[in-house]
């Protein structure tokens, strides 16, 4: 199982390459589902990498390019499984 990574928005952002304001955009338009979300308000956290396997579900590949950067939808290493 993949260790819980919490952020906040301002650290989620900078994670995923993007600005907060289009963090707040993927939030509003549901394309970080509810479930990524720990809290409400100036207190919400990001469960970043359920946050990154909603955006790629929910991104389209175009989408994906923000300005002059693209968001970044990586993985922390998941623990391999015992033999």
């Amino acid at each position: 199982m993949m260790q819980r990574v919490i952020l906040t928005k301002k650290h989620a952002a900078s994670w995923l390459g993007i600005t907060q304001q289009t963090l707040s955009g993927y939030l509003r338009d549901a394309r970080i589902e509810e479930h990524s979300i720990i809290g409400e308000g100036v207190r919400a956290r990001i469960d970043i990498n359920q946050a990154v396997t909603d955006l790629r579900k929910n991104l389209d590949p175009e989408q994906r390019e923000c300005g002059n950067s693209t968001v970044r939808l990586r993985f922390y290493p998941q623990p391999k499984a015992e033999s």
